[in-house]
Order: structure tokens, then sequence, then C-alpha cells
């Protein structure tokens, strides 16, 4: 009876296994297989979206793309004429310099990219961990294999929740183009109380577990060698590459500077004017485009609503834009729209005066002690 008992578990392992490897490949829960047979949503793309992403630009082979972090994710449309009918949205919500630097270069090496959008965020040369995902360096090696996830548990799980979802008609956040869907937030803003509330609880703890120095909290590594790297290969290949500070809402700078000095914010512009003017100096060549659309105006300071049923115009809270306004920062770096207020030119000339009136705009349009007041009210109603 035991050997029989043995035969059928055998017998049930060999006919198993590889039926939970074909379940995971037709149902492609992260969308890293690029299978649609079943026509699914990807409810759980998120879970492996590094990877999702990097399988995509393989594919698609776009000619322009826009990277960032989460905010990039949100707030640009790879369907606007800036990307020219060939453009995807390679945000990754929590990226370091590291893996951007490390996504651009095999982008490049892959489909050399006629113009690249490079949306700068202060977190990225300062988050806690160098990368995001324990894998994440594996994904560029040229003996990568992404076929080993079909025998993850985790897949499997994963593609049963995926079918889940789907019977219960739940939509993936992503777009094929790498953006998420431009309501994805909306429905959660109002779970929680509208956006004035999600607002007050995000910034109150928002910059309290970055590092300060420009390196990552684990390895320490400096950040701006990443940064450095980027830029070197970028001229090194002749890319076009345009750069950025996204236009996170003015409160966003208040909850820096609840937690930091806020002339640390703008030192980091700084450091970032320069160096890419020193390298476009080593490889005597001109030197790429660079605009700050975080800046003291009338978008960045939008009128929180005070009913939560309602929706802000441009932000889903401090941190995310909404399309939009990145609607209105690629009009603006296409040459569509010219708005003072929107965006400045950088150079390393203006760079200085640049600093100096955002200092003087802080005062104009926010009261920095009545921000305080209202975040040590909120922290105190926890404890």
């Amino acid at each position: 009876m035991l050997y029989k008992d043995w035969i059928k578990r055998w017998f049930l392992f060999i006919f198993f296994i590889p039926f939970l490897v074909i379940v995971n490949y037709l149902v492609d829960p992260y969308e890293i297989y690029m299978n649609d047979f079943f026509n699914l949503e990807k409810t759980k793309q998120a879970k492996k979206i590094r990877l999702s992403k990097i399988e995509h630009i393989k594919i698609i082979k776009p000619k322009v793309l826009v990277m960032g972090t989460s905010r990039v994710e949100n707030g640009f449309d790879p369907k606007h004429k800036y990307f020219e009918d060939s453009g995807y949205n390679f945000g990754l919500s929590g990226a370091s310099m590291y893996e951007i630097s490390k996504s651009f270069e095999f982008i490049v090496n892959q489909i050399q990219p006629k113009k690249v959008l490079l949306v700068l965020d202060w977190i990225m040369f300062n988050s806690y961990n160098q990368v995001r995902v324990k894998d994440f360096n594996e994904y560029f090696n040229k003996d990568f294999n992404k076929y080993k996830y079909l025998i993850s548990s985790d897949m499997t799980g994963e593609s049963f929740v995926t079918i889940l979802d789907n019977f219960k008609n739940k939509k993936s956040s992503y777009l094929d183009n790498g953006q998420l869907k431009h309501d994805s937030k909306a429905n959660d803003i109002l779970k929680h109380g509208g956006q004035k509330n999600v607002m007050i609880k995000e910034e109150a703890f928002y910059y309290k577990k970055y590092t300060v120095q420009n390196n990552y909290g684990d390895t320490k590594r400096d950040a701006f060698l990443d940064f450095e790297d980027l830029l070197n290969f970028a001229f090194s290949k002749d890319i076009q590459l345009e750069i950025i500070f996204g236009p996170s809402h003015i409160r966003q700078w208040e909850a820096f500077s609840y937690y930091h000095d806020y002339n640390l914010l703008l030192n980091w512009k700084k450091k970032v004017v320069l160096t890419v003017d020193r390298l476009s100096h080593k490889y005597n060549k001109k030197s790429f485009n660079i605009v700050d659309f975080s800046i003291y105006n009338k978008y960045t300071s939008e009128k929180i609503p005070s009913k939560k049923e309602e929706l802000m115009k441009y932000y889903w809270e401090g941190s995310h834009y909404r399309n939009s306004l990145g609607q209105l920062v690629l009009d603006f770096l296409y040459g569509d729209i010219y708005d003072k207020e929107l965006g400045v030119v950088l150079t390393k000339k203006n760079i200085d005066e640049h600093l100096k009136k955002l200092l003087l705009d802080r005062k104009k349009y926010i009261d920095s002690k009545e921000y305080k007041f209202k975040i040590n009210g909120y922290l105190k109603l926890l404890k």
C-alpha cells in the first residue's frame, strides 16, 4: 500500500508541476512573457514592474522615453507629440538613481532611442535602498532567464489572484505605454477622506526615512556617481537627453523642510546643473537642456479642495502630479506654449540667481510656520 501511495504522489507531482508552469505562462500575471492568450487584465503587474517594463522595451522599441519615479508614471503620457508617435513611460515606483542609470544604459544598448526625458527627484539620490528588488541587477545579464519564475510559488499565487480579479472585473493599473491610468488614484483618494486628508497624512512622514547626503541608505554609495555614469553614457552615445525637475506641489518642499534643511534641496539642484555642465565640457559637446518645473507658480500652488469628494486639477497629493499637469510640461518642452510661470531653463550662469528667487518666492506663496503648525498638530493626534 505504501508503494502504491508513493506512485500516486509521484505521478501527481509529475503532472501537477507542468500544469502550474503552463498556467503561469498563459496567465502571465506580471506581463513579462508578453503573452495575451486569455486577454487578461494584468492586475498584479506592479509586483514585477521593473522587469515588465524592460521586456516591453525590447518588443516596442520606442524612439522616445521618459524615465523617473512613480511621479513620472502618473504624470507623463507617451501619446503626447513630444514622443513622436513612438514613446514609452519608463517610470519606476521608488526608483533610485542607480536603477535609472542601469536601466538607461541597457535601453540605449538595446534600442538606441532618439531622445530620453529624465525627470529628476531628490528621493532618487537619497533613497534608502540602492535597488528596490533583490534580483534587479540580474535583469541586465546576458544569461538572465525570465522563465525561472514559472516554477515560483509567488507567481503561481499571483496567477490565480489575477484570474479571480478578472472574474471580478478588476482592471490593470497600467496602460500599454507604461503609464499608470490617468484616474488610477482617484478611488484611493476618495476612500481615504479626500485630498486634504491624504496630503497631510503623507507629508507628515514623507521625508523622514530618506538620507540627506545624496547617497543610498543601505550601501552608502554616492548617487551622483550613478548620475555621472548616465551622463557619460548619454554623451558618448550621442543620445538627446533632456533633464527636468518635476512640478511637485509646493507643500512637498515644506514637507522636506519639516525634517531637513530647505537649502539641501537647493544645493542638490545646483549640483545637478554643475555636473551636467562639467561633463559637457569633458566631451566638448553642447550641454543637455535642463528645466526646473519645481518652482512656485499658479500650478504648483494649486489650492486644496475643502470637500473630500472634489479632486484637484493638477495633483493627487503633494508628491504626485496628474496627467493634466504633465501635459502642460510636455507642451512647454515641445515648444507649443511658453508660460513663464511654468518652468525655468537652467544653466551654470543663471543657477545662483534662480535659487535666490526660489527663496523669495517661497515666502510669497506659502506660510512655512503655519504649515509646520498643522503637521505638528496632526502628529500630536497620533500619539
